[in-house]
């Protein structure tokens, strides 16, 4: 509801932000009859000034414009429909001879308008705009001037849309403009309200017996809002859906994309936009309908639970987030009721929001890749024979195969050059990742920057500078000592320690996104006591020493080299409403992580570990102060 009209010195700074944070495009159209006219905005045009729209366009036959300024808290009364003035009444205007210095410098929706076309014929006058959601405050004393979001094609009569309202429709007092010049005969009063259609974009004079805020069939209510903008960052909005008749009314939720933009004449990709369905008794979960095609939602009779709703909306943030930060989705949604009484425009906007930032989360190990050895076991010579025949073996002077009592393996007794040697059969021997009995967890700390660097970090301070701004540091050194109560540390010791002088962190490869992923290899050096679990400081046979206290420098002897691999793969989100609509400043996916140990003769072997990762994003500051 609007409380307040805008001084016409600050619109263009205020149509300046609209034009920034909502770029979806709807034209709204008018056939000027010769003389004056009576209009309403739907839109909001921010893209010029009257003077640039119109007057600068000297084919463009449109002399004068007034605008109606309701008297906000209280209205004067008004017996008879107004005529244009400006001593000191609720007009505002403008025209062709002021030029700029006219106090009507912009045209703004939910208001109405009287255009003076100075020409012999009708004009068809297109605007291009923001669709905004209906929004007046009625007086009832006296007249108001006011358009209603009645359907573009197939208008209903007065005698059709004010059926809801029998008070209002026996008693309302309804003037119409029909061009010409001013007078008793412009506007009009409405006698036969059969005969006069509520043509969208068409302003009245109408005057009601005791209050009234009758817009139509249904209402919408987007609290201090005109438009849906979910930024770079909000994944859910919500709207009241009223119905105002006394019968069960079908409201149908249409997304249409939005027109060119008018100065670069290209379209903005249409937002994957959502509706939030039910609640699964099962899962606990919301569905999710995508409003890529029509759908409709039952409204109960006025008055009655279920005839005013809350409608959620969301918007699919990992299909957007495939895209570059900065590009921005629009679209228009239209709700139209089963009668034919409304049609509500409301723009819809959303942008890709940046990555950047402090991401702070856990991973879980849940499998680890063991080495196994699988044995043959028989468990009497027939058995033994058949194993025997199936791999060619036979026992000989120098071969022989018995069983084992206890366990049922087969001992192989083999007589080689270099002696006797006696070992189980084999079966065959695998790598197999396996469970672990409960998850392991550990912290993982990642900044993104705001180009292509992503980094693993063993630690980091948030905290302010001397100069009192927020940071993200490498060094505690670097935040204001004064202010050091209200920083924070985080670390994590699952990852090497070093030194705020080498506290670096791990640059990674490739991106933390939705269209990820990204990989860190942080070594374990074989000589450091802090990160190498093999390496036993105070164990004379782990201490990676000779006998005489010298470092041993071939890895494999006491110790291993080791290189850690750290796969973060952000994974596709569930189907339900909340999973997908959630990734703006939250991640999560698979955790995979390759660890390598080297030994002598540059022998290696790899443990695989698998699990899942979830970050949330604690901070937007994309620089990570390292001096």
């Amino acid at each position: 509801m609007k409380l307040f009209r805008i001084r016409w010195w600050i619109i263009p700074i205020w149509f300046a932000l609209a034009y920034r944070l909502a770029a979806q495009w709807e034209t709204q159209s008018f056939t000027l009859q010769p003389g004056w006219n009576a209009i309403y905005l739907h839109i909001n045009v921010p893209q010029g000034t009257i003077e640039s729209l119109v007057g600068n366009d000297i084919s463009n036959p449109i002399y004068e414009i007034w605008e109606w300024l309701p008297a906000y808290p209280t209205a004067q009364f008004v017996q008879d429909p107004a005529t244009p003035t400006t001593g000191g009444s609720q007009w505002s205007s403008w025209n062709r001879n002021g030029g700029p210095s006219t106090g009507l410098n912009a045209l703004t929706g939910n208001a109405a308008y009287l255009v003076r076309n100075g020409s012999a014929s009708n004009f068809v006058w297109t605007l291009t705009g923001h669709p905004v959601a209906p929004n007046y405050l009625w007086t009832g004393t006296g007249l108001n001037f006011i358009g209603f979001p009645t359907p573009t094609n197939a208008a209903p009569s007065f005698d059709q849309f004010l059926t809801p309202v029998p008070d209002f429709k026996v008693n309302a007092d309804i003037f119409a403009y029909v061009g010409g010049p001013l007078g008793s005969g412009n506007p009009q009063q409405v006698l036969d309200q059969t005969m006069q259609n509520v043509q969208r974009g068409q302003a009245f004079w109408l005057r009601a017996p005791k209050f009234n805020s009758y817009y139509g069939a249904i209402s919408v209510n987007l609290g201090s809002a005109a438009q849906i903008d979910f930024s770079t960052n909000l994944g859910q909005y919500s709207f009241r859906l009223v119905n105002h008749l006394a019968t069960n009314t079908t409201v149908a939720l249409s997304f249409l994309p939005s027109g060119p933009d008018p100065t670069s004449g290209t379209n903005a990709p249409l937002v994957p936009l959502l509706l939030r369905g039910d609640r699964s008794i099962t899962t606990l979960t919301y569905g999710a309908i995508s409003l890529n095609a029509p759908t409709a939602v039952t409204l109960a009779p006025a008055g009655q639970p279920g005839a005013d709703v809350e409608v959620v909306l969301g918007v699919n943030r990992y299909v957007m987030n495939t895209n570059r930060a900065g590009t921005q989705f629009t679209g228009i949604l239209r709700l139209t009721d089963g009668f034919g009484y409304s049609q509500i425009d409301i723009g819809v906007s959303a942008t890709v929001g940046s990555s950047a930032g402090l991401w702070v989360g856990n991973a879980s190990v849940t499998g680890v890749q063991e080495y196994l050895t699988s044995y043959l076991m028989a468990t009497n010579q027939t058995d033994l024979d058949a194993l025997l025949a199936q791999r060619n073996l036979t026992n000989t002077a120098t071969d022989s195969y018995t069983i084992e009592t206890n366990t049922f393996r087969i001992v192989e007794q083999l007589q080689t050059t270099n002696g006797l040697q006696i070992r189980y059969l084999t079966k065959d021997s695998s790598s197999t990742n396996r469970s672990v009995a409960a998850p392991y967890p550990f912290r993982l700390i990642v900044h993104n920057d705001s180009g292509t660097n992503v980094t693993l970090l063993q630690r980091v301070y948030l905290g302010a500078d001397p100069s009192s701004n927020s940071v993200i540091s490498l060094k505690q050194s670097l935040l204001d000592p004064g202010q050091l109560a209200q920083a924070r540390r985080i670390s994590s010791v699952h990852l090497p320690w070093s030194p705020d002088s080498a506290n670096l962190g791990w640059v990674g490869a490739g991106s933390l996104s939705a269209s990820g992923p990204v990989r860190f290899v942080v070594p374990l050096a074989v000589d450091n006591p802090a990160s190498n679990p093999f390496l036993h400081t105070y164990h004379p046979d782990h201490d990676n020493r000779d006998a005489s206290f010298k470092p041993l420098a071939t890895p494999g002897i006491e110790s291993f080299a080791m290189s850690r691999s750290i796969l973060l793969q952000v994974t596709p989100p569930a189907g339900d409403f909340n999973s997908l609509t959630r990734l703006a400043d939250s991640l999560s996916g698979s955790y995979l992580e390759t660890l390598t140990l080297s030994g002598t003769t540059n022998q290696t072997r790899n443990f695989n570990l698998s699990g899942y990762f979830s970050l949330t994003r604690i901070s937007g500051i994309s620089t990570l102060t390292r001096n």
